[in-house]
This record gives structure tokens, C-alpha cells and sequence, in this order.
């Protein structure tokens, strides 16, 4: 197995794990918890292009895209790039979540229409509390960031996309 299949299923079921201890916490810690959620910088994604090739040009369809939370509160900001990749014969629509790096610490689920940003992160306070945080999106592809192909369909967003987290799980 590699490292990368390990954190795929390490860091969920350690999220899983703290979020049950994380039962006993007192009220304030919650509430310490749910802060870092509202009024916090929004995740940001740029340069995103979806290629979904055309079953009977068999191309490898992919997701890139640049990944960036530029909110020091969520332990350190963090910078990189997602990409995820298939058979042209198989649908982009994910079935699990994709971490962009091998920390698991964020990463992206891909559907019909939505987007699923996750990004997890430390809180060093009074109880040390491994958070995931969840930002969804509807995709609201038009015209202006689709190109439809006999190759395939393209869909791009050329400005910056504001994501905000809003739920999280502890």
C-alpha cells in the first residue's frame, strides 16, 4: 500500500476518532471550536479547469486546481495544487473525498453540480482538538466557463472562488 492510499483512510477515521472524544469537551471549547468557522477567511480555489473527455474518444478526463485557506487561525495557512485524474471512460464524479497532498490535511470531493472543499487543522487550545472543516459550492457552470467539444466538455473559472467553511466536525 502507499503512503498516499494510507492517509486517504488515516486521516478520516482519525478525524472520526477525535470527534468522538471530543464529545466530552466542555461547552466553551465548542463554542471556541464553532468561532473558528464563522467570520474566518473563506477557502480559495484559482486556476480551475475539468476536462470530462468524450466515452468514445477515450482521452483521460482531470480536475486541477490551485487549493489555498489563507487563514492563520486554522493552525497555518496552507498553499498547494489538486489535480485528480481517470480513464476517459470513467465519470469525474467522485465517490470519496481527494487529498491533495499527503498530509490529508485538505483535499476535494467532486459531484454533479457541487463541489466539497474539506480542510482540517489543530486547535492548540485548552483541549487540543483535530477539526475538519467542510465548504460546499454549488459548481453553477453556464456558458461563460463551459466548452463543449466533440472531445469532450471543459468547464474553467479564471477569477478566484471564495468558498467558506460552513460546517465542521471535532
Amino acid at each position: 500500500m502507499s503512503a498516499t492510499f494510507n492517509m486517504q483512510f488515516l486521516a478520516p477515521l482519525l478525524a472520526l476518532t477525535m470527534s468522538i472524544l471530543s464529545l466530552a469537551l466542555p461547552t466553551q471549547q465548542t463554542t471556541e471550536i464553532l468561532s473558528h468557522q464563522s467570520g474566518s477567511l473563506p477557502l480559495v480555489v484559482t486556476d480551475l479547469v475539468i476536462f470530462q473527455s468524450n466515452p468514445d474518444i477515450n482521452l483521460m478526463s482531470f480536475i486541477s486546481f490551485h487549493y489555498s485557506d489563507p487563514e492563520p487561525s486554522r493552525n497555518h495557512t496552507i498553499s498547494g495544487n489538486c489535480t485528480y485524474a481517470v480513464n476517459g471512460n470513467t465519470s469525474l464524479y467522485m465517490d470519496w473525498y481527494e487529498f491533495c497532498d499527503s498530509s490529508g490535511e485538505y483535499g476535494f470531493w467532486y459531484q454533479e453540480n457541487q463541489i466539497l472543499l474539506t480542510r482540517s487543522w489543530w486547535n492548540w487550545g485548552k483541549f487540543p482538538t483535530y477539526i475538519t472543516g467542510f465548504a460546499p459550492s454549488a459548481t453553477n457552470w453556464t456558458a461563460d466557463n463551459t466548452t463543449i467539444s466533440p472531445v469532450g466538455v471543459v468547464h474553467s473559472r479564471t477569477e478566484p472562488w471564495f468558498i467558506p467553511i460552513t460546517s465542521v466536525i471535532a
